[in-house]
């Protein structure tokens, strides 16, 4: 085990940094440029593994050198990042952005990241975008499998087992492991050690020699080729829309072992990794990975824009560059030697760092994220966030009770005659249909699941609270058939994602799948014929029992959290008229159309009302009368769907029933 300088492997630090750094600013066409990261824990696992294995053979390993080392090699670099995040936060950031670079900070020096963003993802997530430290999930993955393999290492050198046959046996296990995560849990797979521990382990493969030497120089040439080419490729190919990480980190991982293994002095891949300016950015690549998140972050907040424009992004990935260069000149390559920078200075330095950063947590926590720097308007703007239907919370225990603990509105002295069902998005519009003909007169309930479109029979995949959501829809349709005086059923959610299978997350797979009992493979086109045999199944289910059933389509969505969004366009003066995309929206909602408008057609006592076109007149503003319609990026305020929503969701609903008896 060879310790001597390889430059291909800076080399390949820049084909792992570039993608992610032009993929986060969308300034290329690599919609896999995140697999970047995995490219970086096969190369750390190489590096890292080959200094304690060698350290192991001499007898001269031990823990407090090796955390040394992981000190000095993260966390200057890191302290200084967060603290440059503290000096720019309170000129462009909102209370709730400040509040979670606070908390993110102390994760990410406790190497818990990873954990704290697992804990945020969700569906009601906030925005990943203005997170300035969000990348140092990445972190703590790393650190955590640091913690514990060299113990591992240790335990196998004390026990005379052979270290070799251990890494050997664990990787297709822990490979196995990664892809069934992807599938059953793809948040906490994308987060999580256990999906990204076999990629460490290859590297750690090919620092104990395990593999047998390619002595072949045509084939080692063919070989790194093949590697480059994995790479690269995976970089086009894949997107967010893909299960990750399991299979799809493969191609990636497997390029750069390739190269790790084949590379050799003076051949074709070694030489183009080894030129300068690949070498330079390579060095460079630990700082630019850490500074380039919040320079995007920072100028979305300032610009008030999820989706920079391409000289914004520009701008701000060339301010990560020079700051990037500056960082490895200054703070990363001092700090890592010794002669530089001592034992006793280096606890000085660091010590004071946190006791900064500590400092500046607790005020920002305990302030609530220093509110008084905001104007009445931005804080009118930011109280759309909060106009959301009281009753959401109190419905939200049918799902475990049924109708023992269902919540009821309407007329207080006649029995519940209607029922909304749906996900959040039914919780958001229940307001709407409290107030129309025919049901304003008559008592009401809402039995509702975030996240859990009504679509009884099919399952969405991957989804952690699969089991949850079934439970809820088997539950729904029991109690129907128990309550006759239940004579109407009005059906919305947030359909678009659930036939799309594009659905917002913080991490993990951004592409679900529909399945039934007649699904052969998941696909794009069988997710529609899931859908649809749903919504066929439902109509002819519910009518059976005598009752009538509305279908209301989805909202127009602006992706975007509204209220947040506005907020920081008043408080750094930059704000602009907010529209959504009229034809986007249409166009997703297509398919989806086309089924409800089919089955109303052919079941008697269905209707379909169509709502998505209401919110896109008038160019799509986002608001009215200067208030917010969202109160985030997908579900209307409570007081949209009282006044706006309700008059126009009755007048079509009066005009499906005529049309039906004439």
């Amino acid at each position: 085990m060879s310790l001597n300088y390889r430059s291909e492997i800076d080399g390949l630090r820049t084909l792992a940094i570039v993608p992610v750094v032009l993929c986060h600013a969308h300034l290329a066409a690599m919609s896999g440029g995140f697999l970047g990261v995995d490219v970086f824990f096969v190369i750390s696992g190489f590096l890292i593994s080959r200094i304690i294995l060698t350290e192991l053979q001499e007898k001269r390993f031990t823990f407090a050198g090796f955390y040394m080392r992981r000190i000095r090699r993260i966390i200057p670099a890191l302290l200084t990042v967060i603290l440059a995040c503290f000096c720019v936060a309170p000129f462009v950031a909102l209370p709730d952005h400040l509040k979670n670079l606070s908390y993110s900070s102390i994760a990410a020096i406790f190497s818990a990241s990873n954990i704290y963003f697992w804990n945020l993802n969700g569906y009601f997530s906030p925005a990943v975008e203005f997170m300035p430290l969000l990348h140092t999930w990445s972190l703590g993955v790393e650190e955590q499998f640091y913690m514990l393999f060299p113990v591992l290492l240790v335990l196998c050198t004390k026990l005379n087992i052979p270290i070799r046959n251990v890494l050997l046996y664990a990787i297709v296990p822990l490979f196995a492991v990664a892809v069934w995560l992807s599938y059953t849990m793809p948040s906490a797979a994308f987060f999580f050690l256990p999906a990204r521990t076999w990629q460490l382990t290859l590297g750690a493969v090919l620092a104990a020699n395990i593999l047998p030497a390619v002595n072949h120089k045509l084939l080692r040439e063919l070989l790194c080729f093949i590697g480059l080419i994995l790479i690269i490729s995976s970089m086009f190919i894949f997107s967010p829309q893909d299960i990750l990480p399991g299979w799809v980190a493969l191609a990636p991982c497997l390029g750069a072992a390739l190269i790790i293994h084949c590379a050799r002095k003076g051949e074709a891949v070694q030489r183009l990794l080894s030129l300068k300016p690949i070498v330079f950015i390579g060095l460079i690549s630990y700082s630019l990975y850490l500074w380039h998140w919040p320079a995007l972050a920072f100028f979305r907040m300032y610009f008030a824009n999820m989706n920079l424009t391409l000289m914004q992004s520009a701008a701000a990935i060339s301010l990560s560059v020079v700051l990037s260069f500056l960082s490895w000149k200054y703070i990363e390559t001092p700090f890592r030697k010794k002669g530089r920078v001592s034992g006793k200075r280096l606890a000085v330095i660091l010590g004071s760092a946190l006791a900064v950063v500590f400092s500046l947590c607790c005020v920002v926590i305990l302030s609530d994220g220093l509110p008084k720097r905001l104007s009445p308007e931005v804080k009118t703007l930011l109280s759309a966030s909060t106009d959301r239907d009281k009753l959401s919370g109190v419905c939200a225990h049918f799902e475990k009770h049924g109708r023992a603990a269902e919540c009821r509105f309407g007329v207080q002295n006649k029995p519940v005659s209607y029922v909304i069902l749906g996900d959040s998005h039914a919780q958001a519009l229940r307001s709407a249909f409290e107030h129309i003909a025919p049901f304003k007169d008559k008592a009401g309930s809402l039995w509702a699941l975030c996240a859990c479109p009504f679509l009884p029979g099919a399952d969405t995949v991957p989804k952690k609270d699969l089991a949850e959501c079934t439970a809820m829809k088997a539950l729904v349709m029991k109690e129907l058939a128990a309550s006759p005086e239940i004579t109407h059923v009005i059906i919305t959610g947030r359909w678009i994602p659930a036939i799309t299978g594009a659905w917002p997350e913080i991490g993990g797979s951004h592409r679900t799948y529909l399945r039934d009992s007649s699904t052969k493979e998941l696909s794009g086109p069988e997710t529609e014929a899931v859908f649809e045999r749903a919504i066929a199944r439902v109509a002819a289910d519910i009518t059976a029992m005598g009752k009538t059933v509305i279908f209301v389509g989805a909202v127009a969505s602006p992706d975007i959290d509204v209220p947040q969004i506005l907020a920081l366009g008043a408080f750094n003066g930059t704000s602009k008229i907010l529209t959504m995309d009229k034809e986007e929206n249409m166009a997703n909602n297509q398919r989806a159309d086309e089924i409800f408008k089919k089955i109303a057609a052919s079941h008697k006592n269905v209707y379909y009302v169509p709502i998505q076109d209401i919110f896109l007149r008038d160019g799509g503003e986002l608001t009215r009368n200067g208030v917010p319609l969202f109160y985030d990026y997908s579900h209307v305020t409570l007081s949209a769907a009282s006044t706006i929503l309700a008059p126009e969701i009755e007048t079509r609903l009066k005009k499906a029933m005529a049309r039906t008896r004439n």
